[in-house]
């Protein structure tokens, strides 16, 4: 779970991404979409930057972790 008042970066294929993700985040009170990586985890990857996983959560896990935010 992100804060609200936190700035996110997008990791995105394209434009047309950005602007459905930016949309969706300002729906859910996300309006500091700072930018985002041009083709996405490609251009990451081309780089030979580092890559790591995030965990997974479950549905529960998440309300769970939502609730302590709130």
């Amino acid at each position: 779970m992100v804060e609200h008042e936190r700035t996110i970066l997008l990791i995105v294929e394209g434009e047309r991404d950005v602007q459905v993700a930016a949309e969706h985040l300002f729906r859910l009170g996300y309006d500091r979409v700072a930018g985002y990586l041009h083709d996405g985890m490609t251009s990451w990857q081309n780089a030979g930057l580092p890559l790591d996983r995030v965990g997974e959560w479950t549905v529960h896990e998440l309300d769970a972790r939502r609730r302590i935010l709130a």
